[in-house]
């Protein structure tokens, strides 16, 4: 079940902790992709958060993230922008707002994702070629997976890495601008050695009105 469909179907009160702390229990086990599901109060204060591993995060303050001010501000559903999590990792955040039984916003579900664990086993059932590589960026530039997973996190238009290629930047900005589509560049080979010409071509994923744009990059030459 997704989300959504869990939290329209759910009996939880949300005044009570040992409820939330079920399905909190119950969306972590039955989601192994999600690093941890937490209960964040109208304050943006991570209450409650499962599974227990993650439990010495509770009570953190987390209301100057960009997906916790948007829900205190307008509750609705999120897809966040990447971001540093507190947990120490680069993460997406799924954001849903509850509510009690006379409508009372009580806080929001947030279900954190870590863009690798939830890429990788993907891939395995794709089965990519070996020469070709696959990236995601968000439409701002930030690349939230990579298969050199150095530069996961970077910006393409504003970290240093990318500076000294123009034909990547100047792709770059079409790859923002347009949903699909295909284009050269040059930069590093794999692992960041050595330079290669390669061609690229993309399409878009979307969830909450936020966009990834899904590459595959290859040689143009065998």
């Amino acid at each position: 079940k997704s989300l959504e469909e869990l939290l329209s179907s759910t009996k939880t009160d949300f005044t009570k902790e040992e409820e939330i702390r079920v399905l909190l229990q119950s969306l972590v086990r039955d989601n192994p992709k999600i690093v941890d599901a937490a209960f964040i109060n109208t304050k943006g204060v991570m209450q409650f958060i499962a599974p227990s591993e993650y439990r010495n995060y509770e009570g953190n303050d987390i209301s100057d993230q960009p997906q916790v001010i948007e829900q205190i501000k307008n509750p609705r559903k999120i897809f966040s922008a990447a971001f540093k999590a507190v947990e120490g990792f680069l993460a997406t955040d799924i954001v849903h707002p509850v509510y009690d039984t006379k409508n009372r916003l009580m806080g929001s579900i947030s279900l954190l994702i870590n863009p690798i664990l939830l890429i990788r086993p993907i891939l395995v059932d794709v089965n990519i070629p070996q020469d070709h590589e696959l990236w995601i960026m968000q439409t701002d530039g930030t690349i939230v997976y990579d298969q050199d997973t150095e530069e996961i996190g970077r910006n393409l238009f504003t970290d240093p890495l990318y500076q000294d290629y123009q034909s990547l930047l100047t792709l770059g900005k079409k790859i923002a601008s347009n949903p699909s589509g295909e284009g050269d560049y040059t930069f590093l080979a794999p692992n960041l050695k050595g330079k290669a010409i390669k061609t690229v071509v993309w399409d878009t994923v979307s969830l909450h009105g936020r966009q990834w744009r899904v590459l595959l990059a290859f040689s143009p030459y065998k």
